[in-house]
């Protein structure tokens, strides 16, 4: 192989190498508010059946769908780096959603025993030491001037 042929293909190879590197990157500030804005959105969306849940399998059913939901906003989020000023803060609401998943499993075990039990034990879950730190972690980002649309509710 010639040296010229040879050196084009070092820096083809290298350029690939490269752009798969590109995703180390960290989110500017818009990028992460809208990141946070979308995760926001979703998990409204995925709360929503359970303001209708009327009966236990009503309840378990819309656990499920809050459960998908947080998981998903979970990896999303753990799935990226954000500003170098909010990366603890954003690690912190990662491992709390995560948990607020296990705890949603105490709701659904009481959903069996129908919608009172379930809504006795969701008002429990938001007492929960995740849903404190989801809390206190959305409260942090916000602070460093972050927009966190609909997670300000959280």
């Amino acid at each position: 192989m010639s040296r010229p042929r040879f050196l084009l293909l070092a820096l083809a190879a290298l350029a690939v190498g490269l752009g798969g590197c590109g995703g180390d990157a960290r989110l500017s500030k818009a990028e992460y508010e809208q990141k946070l804005t979308a995760v926001g959105r979703e998990l409204a969306e995925a709360s929503k059946p359970l303001a209708q849940a009327k009966t236990g399998p009503g309840f378990v059913s819309a656990v499920e769908q809050i459960q998908g939901g947080l998981r998903k906003a979970a990896d999303d989020l753990g799935g990226v780096k954000p500003p170098e000023d909010v990366a603890s803060a954003n690690d912190r609401l990662v491992d709390a959603l995560r948990g607020l998943v296990d705890e949603f499993d105490k709701v659904k075990e009481a959903a069996e025993g129908g919608a009172k039990k379930a809504r006795d034990a969701g008002a429990r879950l938001a007492r929960s030491n995740p849903s404190g730190e989801a809390r206190q972690a959305v409260l942090e980002i916000q602070r460093r001037g972050y927009d966190v649309g609909l997670l300000s509710s959280t």
